[in-house]
């Protein structure tokens, strides 16, 4: 019994020095305090409780929303991705150095605390459950406060849309073999907008570059943008987040090669020997802050979006899934005739297919492919079958005058040069004759000459057009306004003989650019 008393008393001598005091002591206390020993990054963490030097700090500014792009284009893999690494309740996994990645051996169930911010104290709920590891650190932390105070305002206008567009992308992950909590990535990268665009020209939900998106097959030309349709761009990111699992085998560094680029992703890792996002972003140097704001935007975007109500969003006004059917287009057709046939209006097929960029479906796309409101296939294809073929697209056709050239069309109409050579076949513009009947991607009109056309959608303001007094003539205009003498008989549809004006008569000034289409705000 004195035995058993004297090795006693050396444990309690010896357990300030073993860590578990600190443990013990903890007990009974309030959950903050508790969190705020273990909620530092995992790997930065040392037995004292003080964060090393360099360590990513815990006031770490959240990148601002729609920074997050993706850079260079990677070459597929053919790594999949497992999904042993589940976890079925909400848990708190705390790495420690030398531990297994974080990413890599997420906590059993009961192995970590629930976060303090995620305790109910009302009526009961459902426990949010994830299929990617949830680390919850100081960083994660500081993005759900942002959230929730300076970037609240925006950040519910990105939960209200996500009912748009969730469903869909989960099934399409799932359908993947991918974890379905990938989806919040779309939140932070675009807040679920289809038109969203960075400065550095990344398009869409997933926020796609032109080149990444070419690689994993979306379309982006002058006559559509598939970056913005999120059935497509989301079947594109979900190969490359396959890819980029099959390059790093961590979800962490997945998500991070998808913001910076795999590139360097695989330079830092080299260069620091390490796996661990959490080590990697612990050095200074290794990655630009946004990367590693990343993964904690990420981690804090989910735990809100999954359960807002715990987070202090309760009076959330969802918007509806959209509900749509899937029609063929033989061939480029006007959207107008696609709403008539469809018993809808041209805004409703536009919102149902923000890929598309012009007033009719793309004329290189066969058997192209488009959206029209739930229940409306039937009467869609009956109506379709009537129309003729000639009548579900028609240009307009310009007549090619001495001395024109197709640039001079294309500014005329507010158009694109290589749009025209392409619906003409015209493979060099040296061939181009006078007399020759061009045909202009924009609306034909019966019975009116080409420059008549563009006299009627244009409505010129006072300041772009000049009244002709007496001694006037097109010389002194143009010598007056600063406008060549050949461009300003070209813009009023005067002849080199034509010197004689009328006082009264109206002088176009400026350039006749065409109105946009109709209903097609947003698009161009």
């Amino acid at each position: 019994m004195k035995r058993t008393f004297i090795i006693f008393v050396i444990l309690c001598a010896l357990l300030p020095f073993t860590g578990w005091a600190e443990a013990f002591a903890c007990e009974g206390e309030d959950p903050q305090a508790l969190d705020s020993y273990f909620f530092q990054t995992p790997s930065t963490r040392e037995a004292d409780g003080t964060p090393t030097p360099g360590a990513v700090p815990a006031d770490m500014a959240p990148a601002e929303p729609g920074q997050g792009e993706m850079a260079s284009p990677m070459t597929p893999t053919t790594g999949t991705p497992s999904l042993t690494a589940i976890q079925p309740s909400l848990t708190v996994q705390r790495a420690t150095p030398g531990a297994a990645p974080a990413d890599m051996a997420p906590a059993e169930p009961g192995q970590g605390d629930i976060a303090a911010s995620m305790i109910s104290t009302g009526e009961e709920r459902k426990v949010p459950t994830f299929d990617v590891p949830v680390v919850i650190n100081p960083a994660v932390e500081n993005h759900i406060e942002y959230f929730q105070t300076r970037g609240r305002k925006v950040f519910l206008k990105w939960l209200e849309r996500s009912e748009m567009y969730l469903s869909m992308i989960k099934e399409t992950l799932s359908a993947a073999g991918l974890p379905e909590d990938l989806a919040y990535i779309g939140l932070i990268e675009s807040g679920y907008n289809p038109y969203a665009r960075s400065r550095a020209k990344a398009v869409g939900i997933w926020q796609f570059i032109p080149g990444t998106a070419k690689k994993y097959g979306l379309r982006v030309n002058w006559w559509v943008d598939e970056r913005r349709n999120p059935e497509k761009a989301t079947l594109a990111a979900a190969n490359y987040l396959k890819n980029l699992y099959g390059m790093f085998d961590s979800w962490y560094l997945a998500a991070a090669g998808y913001n910076a680029g795999e590139g360097k992703v695989s330079r830092a890792i080299k260069k620091y020997n390490t796996e661990d996002f959490w080590e990697l972003a612990s050095h200074k140097k290794s990655l630009k802050s946004e990367t590693k704001n990343y993964i904690p935007k990420y981690m804090a975007a989910m735990l809100i979006a999954k359960d807002p109500q715990s987070y202090g969003f309760t009076e959330i006004n969802y918007m509806e899934p959209l509900a749509f059917e899937k029609v063929t287009v033989p061939g480029p057709t006007d959207l107008k005739v696609i709403a008539w046939a469809a018993g809808t209006t041209v805004e409703d097929i536009t919102m149902l297919n923000p890929e598309l960029l012009r007033w009719f479906t793309p004329p290189d796309y066969p058997d192209y492919q488009i959206n029209i409101p739930a229940g409306k296939k039937e009467i869609f294809e009956e109506r379709m079958s009537r129309v003729p073929r000639q009548e579900r697209l028609r240009f307009h056709q310009h007549k090619l005058r001495k001395g024109e050239t197709l640039s001079q069309i294309a500014r005329l109409y507010g158009t694109d040069i290589k749009q025209i050579m392409y619906l003409n076949d015209i493979k060099s513009t040296r061939g181009v004759r006078a007399g020759r009947m061009v045909v202009v991607p924009v609306r034909a009109k019966d019975g009116v000459d080409a420059h008549e056309v563009v006299k009627a959608r244009y409505t010129p303001s006072p300041e772009e057009t000049y009244t002709v007094r007496e001694g006037d003539s097109l010389w002194l205009i143009s010598r007056r306004f600063g406008i060549g003498l050949d461009r300003l008989r070209q813009l009023n549809d005067l002849g080199a003989a034509e010197r004689l004006l009328m006082p009264g008569q109206t002088i176009l000034l400026k350039e006749a650019l065409l109105d946009k289409p109709e209903n097609t705000k947003g698009l161009n």
